[in-house]
């Protein structure tokens, strides 16, 4: 990203960009980070915030697809425990519609299409936003399911709580039963943290690839070999970019096309088209 777009953005996105994304980046096998503030204009930045509640887009080049993320980081005062919980509103002093409602409507409606997160991804840093303290990724049609099930029914009814500020509820889910509810999570606990009984402090990297807990991983794209067409195409494409095929070859593959497989090519291709045009 460039540097100028990220020291504009809120405190609350920058964190997200800096201290989170790094973080969970290797559960969804790598890909860029796009902030929605950073790539769409403002009114329409808070569009998708407001419609879609997402903040962020996940761009996989490999699978050359995209997702919608959604992403909360709350700042915790030294000493303080992270809360390891996500956060959803549910209820507005003003009777505006609902998080929860929103998102709700739109998992529900399938023919409808309506755009929300993928991804839910909830994180807590340090008040000098200098240090990642927790975070979870949740598929965010789990979530909501999960506390949809469970609302207003005894014994394992999500807690609503009520903010002291403005009078606003919101649904509080503790990481740790959305585990033990068999929910697909991925969790990351910094060690020598004080954190909530029952949670992971394992470094983000050391966690199981394919751990009952984890978010799926994209599964890798089948090989397939170059063929006299498949290059032709690629040239051309190169070419139509105002580009030097010969020195986009000589830069990015030692000048020789077929010593990576088209998948790997076309990565770095628009690695470095992308960086060009920044």
């Amino acid at each position: 990203m460039n540097d100028n777009v990220a020291t504009s953005l809120q405190w609350s996105a920058k964190a997200f960009v800096d201290l989170v994304w790094p973080c969970i980046a290797p559960w969804m096998r790598g890909g860029e980070l796009i902030p929605v503030e950073s790539a769409a204009t403002k009114e329409f930045a808070n569009s998708l915030d407001v419609y879609a509640g997402i903040d962020a887009w996940h761009l996989c080049h490999k699978s050359q697809a995209m997702r919608g993320i959604a992403s909360r980081v709350q700042k915790i005062a030294g000493g303080k425990a992270p809360y390891n919980t996500f956060t959803i509103r549910y209820q507005l002093e003003g009777g505006t519609k609902t998080e929860y409602a929103k998102r709700i409507t739109a998992i529900r409606d399938r023919t409808g299409g309506w755009l929300y997160p993928y991804l839910t991804v909830q994180a807590y840093v340090d008040q000098d936003k200098k240090r990642l303290l927790s975070c979870a990724a949740v598929r965010t049609e789990d979530l909501y399911t999960y506390v949809e099930a469970r609302l207003g029914r005894d014994g394992e009814s999500v807690p609503i709580k009520s903010n002291e500020d403005d009078g606003n509820k919101f649904i509080v889910v503790e990481w740790s039963l959305l585990k033990r509810a068999g929910v697909q999570i991925r969790t990351y606990a910094a060690p020598s943290v004080n954190h909530p009984t029952g949670t992971d402090t394992q470094p983000p990297l050391l966690l199981p690839a394919r751990a009952p807990s984890s978010l799926p991983e994209v599964p890798p794209e089948p090989a397939v070999p170059w063929t006299p067409k498949t290059i032709t195409a690629f040239c051309r494409e190169i070419k139509a970019s105002d580009q030097d095929v010969q020195a986009v070859i000589k830069t990015l593959y030692s000048g020789n096309l077929r010593s990576v497989s088209p998948q790997e090519a076309r990565a770095k291709w628009e690695a470095y088209r992308k960086d060009r045009s920044a």
